[in-house]
């Protein structure tokens, strides 16, 4: 049965391919398809207070470093704020290990401040 399929659908393609107005016609019909069923997986468990059933975690840390100072209201701190919003997950904690380019002579000191700061949030989850 696989392998009818393979040969069907290297037919199908082959035609598909050879035919120019098909394939792009093809093209557009995918594109639907996949639009639609993104679109699907968006809104299935969506309710007014986020997705349910769709993620079981209760908690959600952001590790991260950068050469910049801190700034909690950061583009990467923010995304994942959205994404447990979105996924139902209630609490989110980060540890941003900043200012790396600033002064290299305290890198050592700004990561290990940062390794600690993470090995008390381990303790927690």
């Amino acid at each position: 049965m696989n392998e009818q399929v393979t040969k069907f659908i290297r037919r199908f393609l082959t035609i598909a391919a050879s035919n120019k107005g098909l394939g792009i016609k093809l093209i557009r019909v995918a594109i639907l398809i996949i639009f639609v069923w993104i679109g699907g997986l968006k809104y299935y468990h969506y309710e007014a207070d986020g997705c349910h059933g769709d993620c079981r975690a209760e908690k959600l840390a952001y590790l991260t470093s950068g050469g910049d100072l801190e700034q909690p209201e950061s583009l990467g701190v923010l995304y994942w704020k959205q994404l447990c919003a979105m996924f139902g997950i209630p609490a989110f904690s980060y540890v941003f290990a900043g200012g790396l380019d600033l002064d290299p002579a305290k890198t050592e000191e700004i990561l290990t401040e940062a390794c600690e700061k993470a090995r008390r949030l381990a303790e927690d989850f």
